[in-house]
């Protein structure tokens, strides 16, 4: 590669994380036998006259859609977030800290609407402020990406909307992020983190800390930071006691 194509690509790199990139784009999977994209931002999935472009959804999607149109049910349609099988123990704080192979807090610095596996959903940007566990997976150790399920597009047919919309808040630029990594990074740049909403991703918006009750058991969230890197430090400790034994 010559120096200039090299610096080409270094500012391609650094405009796209700092949110600079000129237009909003697809998000390819790490498996290449998934032809979808996993996330298509919202102004690449409609045709200007509002219109879905379903060449970019996988077959089942635009099944469901053709199917919804011959019974000439609503248009509006809520879909059930995507489950994230990880086949992990998340019910639990400690279970968290035992199961991620990356922790990280921060605060959301962009948010964009799309769909995520099909499903209407929010693209977090998170810059990273604290790596309490970091496996290096991902490409970049100061921000990372997840889909939040939860997002509303309106179309020219109508409206299409993650279940979570109707039940949750939305994390907003700004708001402090604590996520736990159970997986590794779900796209082909190794940008984007697939949590488990409301379990393996906690935000907090004015003085409410949201995401699983029976996990969140903190005034705010910095105190569950404080609580989970007391959770790792102790795991760290055990590790190396158990190596230390013959």
């Amino acid at each position: 590669m010559s120096s200039r194509s090299a610096l080409i690509l270094a500012w391609t790199v650094i405009l796209g994380w700092s949110g600079l990139a000129a237009e909003p784009r697809e998000l390819r999977s790490a498996n290449a036998a998934v032809h979808a994209p996993l996330w298509v931002p919202e102004s690449v999935a409609l045709h200007a006259d509002k219109t879905l472009d379903t060449t970019k959804f996988d077959r089942r999607f635009v099944q469901s859609l053709e199917h919804r149109q011959r019974r000439q049910s609503p248009p509006d349609m809520c879909v059930m977030e995507p489950a994230v099988e990880h086949y992990k123990p998340n019910t639990t704080l400690p279970d968290l800290v035992q199961s991620a192979l990356d922790v990280v807090a921060g605060h959301v610095v962009q948010t964009e609407s799309g769909f995520w596996k099909g499903v209407p959903a929010t693209l977090l940007t998170i810059e990273i402020t604290d790596r309490l566990k970091w496996s290096g997976n991902f490409e970049s150790p100061a921000r990372i990406r997840a889909p939040y399920p939860a997002g509303r597009i309106v179309t020219a047919t109508g409206v299409f909307c993650g279940i979570a919309t109707l039940t949750t808040l939305v994390p907003r630029s700004g708001d402090p992020v604590l996520l736990f990594v159970l997986t590794p990074p779900a796209d082909a740049e190794r940008s984007v983190a697939e949590p488990a909403a409301r379990r393996e991703l906690f935000f907090q918006q004015g003085s409410t800390v949201l995401g699983a009750p029976e996990v969140v058991k903190a005034r705010d969230l910095a105190a569950l930071v404080d609580t989970t890197r007391r959770l790792i430090a102790l795991q760290d400790d055990e590790l190396a006691e158990a190596r230390e034994q013959p």
